[in-house]
């Protein structure tokens, strides 16, 4: 016997037995997306890193807290900030 389940329904199910995920409850919006992504990719090209050594250095949990007062900076000069609020050195090679 086959029945026609819907997704929602399933997902009540599941949140019945386990109980309701906190998965996923934080939310990013786009902008902020936008800008940490882009901030990525700037200084790991700007400083000639991968992006695991970038991540090392700063997580997206504290790019969004910098959103707000980093977002309308150049690029280099958020970089700039956060690398002297760790007390890093870092050389800027421009490829």
């Amino acid at each position: 016997m086959q029945t026609n389940i819907q997704a929602k329904d399933i997902l009540n199910m599941i949140e019945e037995e386990y109980g309701a995920s906190k998965y996923g409850s934080v939310k990013y919006n786009l902008n902020e997306l936008y800008w940490i992504g882009y901030l990525y990719r700037y200084f790991s090209y700007t400083y000639n890193m991968s992006s695991i050594q970038v991540y090392k250095i700063v997580k997206p949990k504290e790019l969004r807290g910098l959103y707000l007062p980093y977002h309308t900076l150049d690029p280099s000069q958020a970089i700039e900030r956060i690398l002297g609020s760790k007390n890093l050195l870092l050389d800027e090679k421009k490829n």
